[in-house]
């Protein structure tokens, strides 16, 4: 519940993680829910993107970038600082907490832009991550946005404007951010357990896309995990997560990346299969997957995502020349297809 009050004569300024400017807050009760007024369905599309950067045989750097989408346009990014983590993707504190902390950063982006819009005001960002407010094309104001784990701090600065009529605009704009509900309660709490561990260590560097499109007051998730080699995404997975309800959307991005997580890890102990058998293997769509023996393609797997996980539909290519040599691999490589954890063969 909001406790302090802007000052009249205050002009920008800190919105402070659990308070408005010039004032404070008393955090609300984690136990308790929040009422229909407190909890606002956003309105833009977010793709939250973490990836992992495997440095030799030791563990991995770990990043993502938040990005508000508006069709096809970005409007307004993130991005996390990254971290090292030496036992990905077993030990998931740090993974987690960087997941709600681009959730939460998506939910206080998603309110600022609309807000914004509410009052005729326009947001850009700059170089440095600063978000430029201008009005008719003038620059009425500046501010920064960060993501803590007590909430989101905001660091307003004063009116900038040339046109001293836009002050009221800019004000209203500030007061009604400082009073937000989604922003006041924009702690997002971290999911401490996974459900799902893999059988090993992933050997490829990794990068994933979580979407999340609202819908009304429910809100879509699905996503994307695929290997990546100099930095070029090579096999990936697709997997829908279906529909939830907004205030949830938090607990369900993490229950996609988890599920990304799996996914990966088949992909993963697949590409390495395929190259201990001689084969290599590249996407041909989004759901299709060629295998390459000694310059030709010898077979194709076709790539799903149902209850179990992954499925994987292997089919060689029959030839007139097919040699032995090729029928010899490719029988091989389907042998120990069967052996990889948590994947279903259909």
């Amino acid at each position: 519940m909001l406790r302090g009050r802007r000052h009249a004569g205050h002009r920008g300024g800190r919105l402070d993680p659990v308070g408005c400017v010039g004032g404070t807050v008393t955090p609300r009760n984690p136990d308790s829910t929040n009422t229909e007024e407190e909890e606002r369905s956003q309105c833009f599309m977010t793709r939250i993107s973490p990836s992992t950067s495997r440095i030799g045989r030791g563990g991995v750097w770990f990043d993502g970038t938040m990005q508000i989408m508006g069709r096809e346009d970005i409007l307004l990014s993130d991005r996390l600082v990254p971290a090292y983590l030496s036992e990905f993707p077993y030990d998931r504190r740090s993974v987690n907490e960087g997941l709600a902390s681009m959730v939460g950063i998506a939910k206080i982006y998603d309110r600022i832009l609309t807000l914004a819009d509410e009052h005729g005001l326009h947001v850009d960002e700059d170089e440095f991550s600063t978000l430029v407010v201008s009005s008719g094309g003038s620059k009425v104001g500046v501010m920064t946005v960060a993501m803590r784990r007590s909430g989101v701090e905001l660091d307003v600065d004063e009116f900038i404007g040339e046109d001293a009529s836009k002050r009221t605009i800019w004000d209203q704009f500030v007061d009604d951010l400082a009073h937000d509900p989604v922003i006041v309660h924009s702690r997002t709490p971290v999911e401490g357990a996974t459900r799902w561990r893999p059988v090993k260590p992933l050997t490829h560097s990794t990068r994933f896309h979580i979407y999340t499109k609202p819908m009304g007051e429910m809100t879509c998730v699905s996503g994307e995990a695929a290997l990546t080699e100099d930095n070029v995404e090579t096999l990936h997975w697709e997997t829908n997560g279906g529909v939830t309800r907004t205030e949830n959307v938090a607990d369900k991005v993490q229950e996609m990346f988890d599920r990304l997580v799996a996914g990966a890890s088949v992909m993963d102990t697949l590409a390495s299969t395929a190259a201990s058998c001689g084969i290599t293997l590249a996407m041909a769509g989004n759901s299709l997957i060629v295998a390459y023996f000694d310059g030709g393609i010898i077979g194709q797997i076709s790539v799903g995502a149902g209850r179990s996980g992954v499925e994987l539909a292997p089919d060689r290519l029959d030839s007139p020349d097919r040699s032995d040599a090729v029928e010899e691999a490719w029988c091989w490589f389907c042998d120990r297809i069967r052996e990889i954890p948590d994947r279903k063969i259909i």
